[in-house]
Order: structure tokens, then C-alpha cells, then sequence
């Protein structure tokens, strides 16, 4: 496990000095694990990522193949456009869908619940606890209430936020300008939910 530059053991340079964003770059970072993987005499390695951590993952083995053994990656994100895909991909499920739950969603849209908030229960409920529980989820937040299951996940798919001073567990502000710098991780709003 490494430590991504600007995050916890790698938030400083070598005089002590914190990161600048300007030292955020995928590219340092691909170069930041060749140079852990020659520090500690590994010539090659099993490689394993996770969401962003899989971009990272591809490109460090498309960058140093030869440092590769194998690769193990979950929910891939492999190009910025992936990110366009995923936002249609979402909105066909929850949203153009005829399935009850996208109803659900429309309906607790129509009622003024902020988009924003309504996306982030959604898709965590999903992700979480499967399409099932959403429903059940939506259908208490259609009669004006919103129980602990909605109030958790709110919680939960809000966490940049509310954890984002959390040294060594979630530190998006440094580490995060790759995101929107270099994956799209902000596209312009289409003016669709």
C-alpha cells in the first residue's frame, strides 16, 4: 500500500514542506509508485486498484509494463470519459427508467428534495444495499419523512465534506486536483437531473 502524494505519510516533500497542488499530476504519482517499488527492491509487482485507484493502476502498467505481474482492478474508471458514461449510465437507471424506482425518484424530485442530496442517497442506497432497500427508502421519503436509512446515507455520500480534515483516512484536498484537473471529475451540467 502506498500512500498517494499529498495524502497521509506523503503530504510533504523531502524538506518537510507541504505539497502544492501544482505537484499533483498522475503522472508524478505513476512515477511515485516505480520509485517505492525501486526503494524496496521489487522488480515487478501485483498492482491493485479501486475506482480512481484503477485509473492509477492502468496507467502505471501502461507507463512501466515491465514493473507489472498482474493487475487486479474494481469498478474501473479507465478515461475521463468514463465519467460521461457513468452519468448516462446513472441517469438511464434512475431517472429514464419505467422501473418503480426511477418513479420513486422522479416523484421525490418533483417534491423539492435537492437533486444533488437525492442522487447521493440513491446511488449509495444502491451501491450499499441494492435496489430493493432503495425503493423502500423512497418510499418512506414520499410520505415527507426521511429515516435513519436516508439520514445514514446522506451521511455517508456526503463524507467529502464532513471528513475532508481527517488526516490519513480521506484527504481530498491536495490528492484532489487530479480528479478535476485531469478526469473530468467536475463536467459541465448538461441542465438534466
Amino acid at each position: 500500500m502506498i500512500d498517494h502524494r499529498g495524502v497521509g505519510l506523503s503530504r510533504f516533500d523531502l524538506d518537510g514542506a507541504p505539497l502544492p497542488q501544482s505537484a499533483m499530476w498522475v503522472d508524478n504519482v505513476l512515477d511515485d509508485i516505480a520509485a517505492v517499488l525501486d526503494v524496496e527492491g521489487v522488480g515487478k509487482a501485483n498492482i491493485v486498484g479501486s475506482s480512481y485507484g484503477s485509473y492509477l493502476a492502468s496507467a502505471f502498467g501502461a507507463k512501466y509494463p515491465e514493473r507489472v505481474a498482474g493487475m487486479l482492478l474494481d469498478s474501473t474508471l479507465q478515461s475521463a470519459g468514463d465519467l460521461q458514461i457513468e452519468r448516462d449510465t446513472i441517469r438511464a437507471l434512475f431517472w429514464d427508467s419505467d422501473s418503480e424506482l426511477a418513479a420513486l425518484v422522479r416523484q421525490v424530485g418533483r417534491m423539492g428534495e435537492n437533486q444533488r442530496v437525492l442522487l447521493d442517497v440513491v446511488r449509495a442506497g444502491y451501491e450499499l444495499c441494492g435496489p430493493r432497500a432503495v425503493r423502500s427508502i423512497l418510499r418512506l421519503r414520499t410520505r415527507g419523512r426521511r429515516g435513519l436509512a436516508w439520514r445514514m446515507l446522506e451521511s455517508y455520500a456526503a463524507r467529502d465534506a464532513s471528513i475532508a480534515e481527517a488526516p490519513d483516512y480521506y484527504e481530498f484536498e491536495r490528492a484532489g486536483a487530479i480528479g478535476f484537473r485531469e478526469l473530468n471529475y467536475a463536467p459541465k451540467p448538461d441542465g438534466k437531473p
